[in-house]
């Protein structure tokens, strides 16, 4: 056997079936008696000649009856080393090195956890990174029948930690974002302080259902949070996806200092490390800035920029097409009818329902003149945001039809979309609730000073 393969750990299972039957006063032929193989096979088995002289699954659950174990208890050294090894089995597959993670669990045999009576809190642990080892495999369905064979009453602090996290990525796969918040916070609230750099991720994963439930305060709160607990040196593309979502967040949250300077940083790092990805959400958020503050010019060119890193027909393609739009029928530019369309077909060939939805509201954007229209944004889409938490962009379309009131001299409805706009506003900073109590709200005039 190679140095590597004597340094590499096992959980000693072969030794343990054999300490059992020799008190028994049992023989190795006894053993190859009852599962119809040869001694040598067994020999080999214990002194571990060859690495992949194990016993299966099956051999093991047999011996467990044939031999009455009912309970076994690995030594101080093989728990730790085990557990160990778990860690840094979960350590590759949160960074996405899925060949490196099922090398270590190939290697290590980690699943061997399960085919003896061993400790209930290390088999648990097993199953919930085997629960994420799958999702990381987009095997969302193995993933939710691991997790939906586990008693909770049976769950230590740190298994419940994991069990809570891993409900809340499946609920954030799934796009229900309140039940994943649900989660997540059950995970916060155990107390488990997790290892390394992974309570980062909880709190970002925090983070990112605060927005897509429109909570644009307690999101910021959770990605602050979450940029005070990983080391941005070890990975650059975690700082960027970090900086994209604060700088969306502190946007709508009217921080425009703070968003220009993070997405700022990010188009210089995108640029640096060649990351077309987290280049041109910063382009597009910059340009969704730009577009707030109403420098159209500015926005149009972001936007431009961002479409050229893109693919036609992904999603970030259409939410940059739609913005762009956007700002060509603020400025009453001629060529938005023609990008409109262009726009819509993209969004029909690859039947994306949800962008034909914007894409018709911008039509009716177009002809806010017509009453039908206008009537159509306030009765009909203004409510199907709200109902989709997307407050942020019920407030852009208040805010541009206030401005067209505003213009053509209609000052009662004028001041009616502003108190709308006004309201959405509230909405979005809200606070409260349990989770907030436990952590400190963001001061934006202290916040990223360095």
């Amino acid at each position: 056997m190679s140095e590597e393969r004597k340094h590499l750990f096992r959980l000693p299972i072969a030794r343990i079936i054999k300490e059992i039957y020799e008190e028994k006063s049992l023989e190795r032929r006894d053993i190859a008696l009852h599962l119809d193989c040869v001694i040598r096979k067994i020999k080999l088995i214990e002194i571990q000649e060859n690495y992949h002289d194990v016993y299966s699954k099956e051999q093991a659950e047999s011996l467990v009856e044939f031999l009455g174990i009912k309970k076994v208890r690995l030594d101080e050294a093989d728990f730790k080393q085990y557990k160990k090894c778990l860690y840094e089995w979960r350590k590759q597959i949160n960074q996405g090195k899925l060949g490196s993670a099922a090398k270590i669990l190939e290697e290590h045999s980690l699943h061997e956890i399960t085919y003896l009576p061993f400790e209930h809190s290390l088999i648990m642990l097993y199953k919930m990174f085997d629960a994420k080892f799958a999702m990381a495999q987009r095997k969302y369905d193995l993933a939710e029948q691991i997790l939906g064979k586990i008693e909770i009453r049976s769950l230590s602090r740190e298994t419940r930690y994991h069990y809570y996290y891993n409900l809340g990525a499946l609920h954030i796969y799934n796009k229900s974002y309140d039940l994943a918040l649900k989660f997540f916070t059950k995970a916060y609230e155990t107390g488990f302080v997790d290892e390394e750099d992974y309570q980062y991720a909880l709190h970002f994963n925090l983070g990112l259902c605060y927005s897509y439930l429109g909570m644009c305060l307690r999101a910021i709160v959770c990605y602050e949070k979450a940029d005070l607990l990983f080391n941005r040196k070890d990975n650059n593309h975690l700082s960027m996806n970090l900086d994209n979502s604060l700088g969306i967040e502190y946007i709508r949250a009217g921080q425009i200092k703070l968003a220009k300077k993070r997405l700022s940083e990010v188009v210089l790092n995108a640029q640096a490390c060649e990351s077309k990805v987290y280049g041109r959400r910063a382009m597009n958020n910059l340009g969704y800035l730009n577009f707030k503050e109403k420098d159209y010019i500015r926005a149009l060119d972001y936007f431009d920029r961002a479409l050229l890193l893109t693919e036609e027909g992904e999603e970030e393609y259409l939410l940059n097409l739609y913005y762009k739009v956007l700002c060509l029928i603020v400025t009453e530019n001629f060529l938005a009818r023609i990008e409109l369309s262009y726009a819509a077909n993209i969004a029909k060939n690859n039947d994306n329902q949800y962008y034909l939805m914007l894409f018709k509201s911008l039509s009716h954007l177009l002809d806010l003149k017509k009453e039908t229209s206008s009537e159509y944004i306030e009765s009909r889409f203004i409510p199907y945001l709200m109902n989709r938490h997307e407050y942020y962009r019920a407030r852009d379309y208040y805010e541009i039809m206030k401005d067209f009131f505003e213009k053509n001299g209609n000052k009662a409805k004028a001041q009616e979309m502003k108190s709308s706009s006004d309201e959405i506003y509230i909405k979005i900073m809200q606070g409260g609730g349990k989770y907030e109590k436990k952590i400190d709200w963001p001061d934006f005039n202290l916040s990223y000073n360095n």
